[in-house]
């Protein structure tokens, strides 16, 4: 859906800046803790998992020499002495290897900083995400929404905006105490004692255990990273296909990067995986993929032909405390699925899934297919039609192409992608340093940024290979 630079609403932005002017922050402060979580939300990664930490440890102890182990051997003292040797070089290897994963903790100068930095970019996507749902199933009013790791509102705010009068409650679960203060203060226009506009609003930290409750818009915003290891994403994951009433919609939204696509491919799995045992039981779990994906093959193409993250740009202006008036970019990745049977004639339409070319007289395609495939159309009004053309060309990254047979030129191919420039300028490079957030800190974000990735190696891993120790 080709989209101008989403408008902010006028009331947030009286709330966003009455809350900061009344507080009286620091300024270059705020920009510099805003650049610095900024680059930490985008270097993040998903916990890495038990399993994974155990096989590089066996690998690395594989790896040293078996020497003193054998001189060791009938002395029970020094036997021990080089285990714990060993022991110590596999956990400091490990340390610098493995990614350090932990949960951010949120309290109120965090809560300011992140209100400040993705407030306006999430709410950007979101209300992109949104608008073409209801641009193409203009029936679908939601009444109802949950969202899953609500922070400071963004999702609420675009759905409200996207479709004004229609909810009527609001359930918004966040760990955070402070998100939510906060979240709150700005639906009530910055003034404490104010109700809040947003009907039906209830605020909790903790998920909800039971399931009878169904909502008509279910979103996970920036969420899954959170979350501490793949068990508790899949059943987080399944909770919220299961909190979405009949033809309802879900949606999951992570960073553009390599880390969060693959959050966004495993939701994706998971997803698939429960309509597809629903339709074997003929429960009522059943659906279908609405965005991005033209398709519902279990294997991304991106991941198999190119290597690199599905994902899509908006442009947008951050507050002017931190930006100065200079537009940025924001890259994020999405599946929504609605709960039912299809209803949509666009479903099999294809997906342009990066910056369309326009030299004279044709266009360059590069898109996803009903197929399941990724393909690269160029397109003329001579080959392929005056409608189509002109509805390409007036295209762009992340639109709908209105077409299910696309005449194919001697230029259109599906292996030219594989060298494509336009595709490898749009590649994410992870092997720069990681920028972390240190969550000690009670007043501020913290720069920390190294190759070497410290991780908390739990004793029980290590102790998988040196059980002797144990005692």
């Amino acid at each position: 859906m080709n989209m101008k630079r989403t408008p902010i609403p006028v009331r947030l932005q009286n709330a966003i800046n009455t809350i900061l002017r009344r507080e009286d922050y620091h300024i270059p402060k705020l920009k510099e803790n805003s650049e610095t979580l900024m680059n930490f939300l985008h270097a993040r990664q998903p916990p890495t998992e038990t399993e994974e930490i155990q096989k590089r440890a066996r690998e690395i102890e594989s790896q040293l020499s078996t020497k003193n182990l054998i001189d060791a051997e009938g002395d029970d003292k020094a036997l021990r002495l080089e285990m714990n040797r060993r022991r110590s070089i596999v956990q400091r290897k490990l340390r610098r290897q493995m990614y350090h994963w932990q949960p951010v903790e949120f309290d109120a100068a965090k809560a300011i900083t992140y209100m400040v930095t993705r407030m306006i970019p999430e709410y950007c996507i979101l209300y992109r995400i949104f608008s073409e749902m209801k641009k193409r199933q203009s029936e679908f009013k939601p009444h109802t929404l949950f969202d899953f790791g609500s922070g400071v509102g963004s999702v609420a705010w675009a759905a409200n905006e996207v479709w004004p009068k229609h909810l009527h409650e609001h359930y918004c679960v966040d760990s955070s105490s402070d998100m939510n203060t906060l979240f709150r203060l700005l639906v009530q226009d910055a003034e404490e004692n104010k109700e809040t506009w947003m009907k039906g609003l209830f605020q909790k930290q903790f998920f909800p255990q039971s399931h009878e409750n169904k909502y008509s818009l279910v979103v996970s915003a920036y969420s899954l990273f959170e979350l501490p290891n793949r068990h508790v994403r899949r059943s987080r994951i399944v909770d919220l296909w299961q909190k979405t009433e009949e033809n309802g919609f879900l949606v999951f939204v992570e960073n553009g990067t390599n880390a969060g696509f693959k959050l966004i491919i495993e939701a994706r799995r998971i997803i698939l995986q429960e309509m597809r045992r629903s339709t074997q039981e003929n429960s009522s779990s059943h659906g279908h993929i609405f965005s991005p994906c033209p398709h519902e093959a279990f294997t991304c193409p991106m991941t198999n032909q190119l290597k690199s993250p599905c994902n899509f740009e908006i442009k947008y202006e951050p507050l002017e405390y931190i930006s100065n008036g200079v537009p940025k970019t924001e890259r994020f990745s999405y599946v929504v699925f609605r709960k039912g049977h299809s209803q949509s004639e666009d479903l099999s339409w294809p997906r342009i899934i990066r910056p369309v070319s326009k030299p004279s007289k044709h266009v360059h395609c590069r898109i996803c297919s009903a197929n399941g495939k990724l393909e690269h159309h160029v397109l003329s009004a001579r080959l392929n039609g005056k409608d189509l053309y002109k509805c390409a060309r007036k295209s762009d990254w992340g639109d709908l192409l209105p077409a299910t047979d696309i005449r194919h030129s001697q230029e259109s191919s599906s292996d030219q992608l594989q060298s494509d420039d336009v595709f490898s300028n749009v590649k994410h490079n992870e092997d720069s340093p990681k920028t972390i957030v240190s969550t000690t800190s009670n007043n501020a974000v913290t720069d920390v940024t190294s190759n070497d990735q410290d991780i908390n190696c739990d004793d029980v891993i290590i102790n998988d290979l040196y059980p002797d120790l144990n005692s």
